[in-house]
């Protein structure tokens, strides 16, 4: 099997170059890196073209993650697609474990734990997401019980099918959801799901990240993710009607995720208005989770109770540590 591994980079030139040597350096024999500059303006290029002969190059007009995956997919080969965000980078043997479960009948997707590390690439102890499910296919759970069934990783912890990428791209285009957004939300629907019990590479958290781990959770931010949310519901709404499948929208757009829930309450909670959240459906939301210990969800639901009859003044930073440090 030939592996692909598409880095996408926008103004990332800091941290290319460990991204590009990391898909160069993997263990697996047959490997294919492309490169797509989305309209940097930094020093990527230089770095880029240092690479001659070694990498594809695409360069591009800004259009957002979603179109330079779209470019680099369509200019690749592979039969197992890594998307590689450029501020990430790979462990060696990334892209034989991913090969491994891909190996394996009806796989369209293998996923592996991220190790955070900041910004000089020191590991921070802490690994992305918290606990995986088990592998297998999750199509009639996803019908029946939303989106919300297994702890997700970010984009580069994740490989996927080119036979499930070549039947749903391109993505949309658009700046709020990223590609593994898109890809997470309908992937279930075309086959198993494989969970690698090991890391496959390193998320690199620093300043600029768009994810929930760098943010304040302003009023601004917690509107987009729940947005977001909606949106990638709707895309697996639409994908599931269009493969034929009997789809009941209230099972398969359930949230059962604590910490939206939470966000729409501390979302009130700024603009001074009646939370939408009720008391029993906020505390309660820890343990409709897949695959949680009793131990945890209880820890949760009690952060949640006190939340919610805290003072303003003292619920909504308390929120906002309590969203850091369970991230998604």
């Amino acid at each position: 099997m030939q592996v692909s591994i598409i880095i996408t980079s926008h103004n990332y030139g800091g941290y290319l170059r460990d991204a590009i040597d990391s898909a160069l350096n993997q263990n697996w024999p047959d490997v294919e890196v492309i490169v797509v500059d989305d309209g940097s303006q930094d020093n990527s290029a230089d770095i880029i073209d240092s690479y001659t002969g070694q990498i594809t190059a695409l360069y591009k007009r800004n259009g957002g993650q979603c179109s330079a995956v779209n470019a680099g997919v369509a200019e690749s080969h592979g039969d197992v697609v890594i998307l590689l965000d450029a501020d990430d980078y790979l462990l060696p043997n990334a892209a034989e474990l991913h090969v491994r479960c891909m190996q394996k009948p009806d796989v369209v997707k293998s996923c592996g734990y991220l190790d955070v590390i900041d910004t000089d690439g020191h590991l921070l102890g802490r690994r992305l997401p918290d606990r995986f499910g088990k592998s297998g296919n999750y199509l009639e759970a996803t019908l029946n019980y939303g989106l919300d069934i297994y702890g997700l990783s970010f984009t580069s912890g994740h490989a996927w099918s080119r036979s499930f990428l070549e039947q749903v791209l391109p993505l949309p285009e658009m700046d709020l959801i990223g590609p593994d957004g898109y890809l997470t939300a309908i992937d279930r629907l075309f086959g198993s799901i494989e969970f690698i019990p090991a890391p496959v590479g390193c998320y690199r958290r620093h300043g600029k990240n768009k994810g929930p781990m760098t943010q304040q959770f302003t009023r601004a931010f917690l509107q987009e993710r729940i947005k977001s949310k909606d949106l990638r519901i709707e895309f697996a709404i639409a994908w599931a009607m269009k493969l034929g499948y009997p789809v009941d929208e209230k099972k398969l757009g359930k949230i059962r995720d604590w910490r939206i829930f939470l966000m729409r309450h501390l979302l009130s909670l700024m603009e001074r208005r009646k939370s939408p959240i009720g008391f029993t459906e906020l505390v309660f939301a820890p343990f409709q989770r897949f695959n949680a210990s009793r131990y945890g969800s209880v820890l949760l639901a009690g952060g949640l109770l006190l939340i919610r009859f805290l003072p303003r003044e003292l619920a909504l930073p308390v929120s906002r540590r309590m969203l850091l440090r369970h991230h998604t």
